[in-house]
């Protein structure tokens, strides 16, 4: 029998490698297919904590205030991108300047477990601020409120955000780890092991107060669990501001509604519509219409 020639066997070489990497191409496509369908039900568990809570409306006396537009409704409150100025979603969801500095998040526990009375670090030890607020925030509240509603999440998707562990103590009898009464803060993970983000689409009016005068609204929300769909190596290489492949990448529990708004009129803008008479600007395709509640330190800023 004939041996092989070198350019036959460079040839058999050739054909098991495309083979190899064709199996490893479909091999990655399923793998990623695997984690698109674990995701999308995680987000459906975690939305029906998020109802659930929403049902129950613990809160109702903070966020949920029927004779105000700065609410989160009855949904859990997570904190806002405080870098604006009465012309952003922020400022009209809820006054930023009601809650600042660099402990915002553990200044907003406080006060809804204690009404601020006591030392912080009797009640509340979280790292931040930073981009994970908004899923610390959603847990915690889970947690602290309706810890029944976290029973329907895999286990292996909760999780320290961190390497320092982070508690919140709703009987202020202190958070060193061993106090009596502690409660672990964690994160919600996507299948690539990045935390999720939390937020609501916002449903933004012009309309009048008898009282409070000409003003926007929220008129409607809609809470929103998203996961950037791929894994945090492959986030960082993608292009200052996000890529074309992060949006469409993106796994969200609720699509973006229409219409979008136009975002609220600056304040010279303002008073120029209000010395000519145009106020209030009912439905005006221009300005009113869903917007996103966006996060403090959420770097995503695209609408989808």
């Amino acid at each position: 029998m004939p041996a092989f020639t070198l350019i036959e066997l460079l040839v058999v070489i050739v054909v098991i490698g495309i083979l190899i990497a064709a199996i490893g191409l479909v091999g990655a496509k399923v793998m990623n297919a695997h984690k698109v369908k674990a995701t999308e039900n995680t987000l459906r568990s975690v939305k029906m904590a998020i109802d659930e809570f929403a049902t129950l409306n613990p809160l109702a006396s903070i966020y949920d205030q029927k004779d105000s537009n700065k609410t989160f409704g009855p949904y859990p409150p997570y904190m806002l991108d405080p870098n604006c100025s009465g012309t952003c979603v922020s400022w009209i969801v809820e006054d930023p300047n009601s809650l600042t500095g660099s402990a915002v998040l553990t200044n907003r526990l406080h006060r809804d477990m204690a009404n601020r009375q006591g030392n912080f670090s009797d009640w509340v030890n979280i790292q931040g601020p930073d981009e994970n607020d908004d899923i610390r925030a959603l847990y915690t509240y889970l947690e602290l409120y309706t810890p029944d509603t976290l029973t329907q999440l895999p286990k292996d998707v909760v999780k320290p955000l961190g390497t320092t562990p982070e508690f919140v103590n709703p009987t202020g009898a202190g958070t060193a780890p061993g106090s009596t009464g502690l409660v672990d803060v964690l994160g919600i993970y996507d299948a690539w092991g990045v935390p999720l983000n939390y937020f609501l689409y916002v449903k933004l009016e012009w309309t009048f107060d008898p009282v409070l005068g000409e003003q926007w609204i929220i008129a409607d929300r809609v809470p929103v669990v998203m996961s950037h769909g791929h894994t945090k190596e492959e986030h960082v290489a993608e292009p200052a501001g996000g890529g074309e492949h992060e949006l469409e990448a993106w796994i969200l529990s609720d699509p973006f509604p229409s219409p979008a708004a136009g975002g609220q009129p600056s304040s010279a803008t303002y008073a120029a519509l209000k010395s000519n008479g145009t106020l209030p600007l009912p439905g005006s395709s221009a300005l009113a219409g869903w917007a996103r509640a966006k996060a403090a330190g959420d770097e995503y800023d695209y609408v989808p």
